[in-house]
């Protein structure tokens, strides 16, 4: 697409403050987009999905996700060894979905139902999943 320069720049300062920064909260993502706002004012779409991005990895790092991937309609989930979840809040949430096909694989991927299907939809229930799991 032809972006009007002043949102390709926007898309290029976020870019580079994503890379440039430790990002180790969404407090951190908030500053950056405070200081988005406050630059170029509303942010093209790009440019929130790309901070939205930022903050899924931020979460699946403090939560102690490897890898999450969406494949088809649903989220898979790889934990590492020393994943941060609350063990009987993650059962409950699988047994909630096992009608719609939640489960463990053989190989300890966590397969979870979507029922959004845009990807800031997905993006939205994959952080409401983390943020349900995470241990306090």
């Amino acid at each position: 697409k032809n972006l009007p320069p002043e949102t390709q720049t926007a898309l290029l300062d976020t870019r580079w403050a994503l890379r440039g920064e430790a990002l180790k909260s969404y407090g951190d993502i908030e500053e950056i987009r405070a200081e988005m706002l406050d630059r170029y004012g509303p942010l093209p779409e790009h440019a929130e999905a790309l901070l939205t991005a930022a903050g899924l990895r931020v979460l699946c790092e403090q939560v102690g996700v490897a890898q999450l991937d969406r494949k088809r309609e649903f989220l898979h989930l790889r934990f590492t060894e020393h994943a941060s979840v609350d063990a009987e809040r993650l059962m409950q949430e699988v047994a909630r979905k096992a009608r719609r096909g939640a489960q463990f694989t053989p190989q300890g991927v966590l397969k979870y139902p979507l029922t959004a299907a845009d990807p800031g939809g997905v993006m939205n229930e994959a952080r409401a999943l983390l943020e349900s799991i995470r241990a306090a």
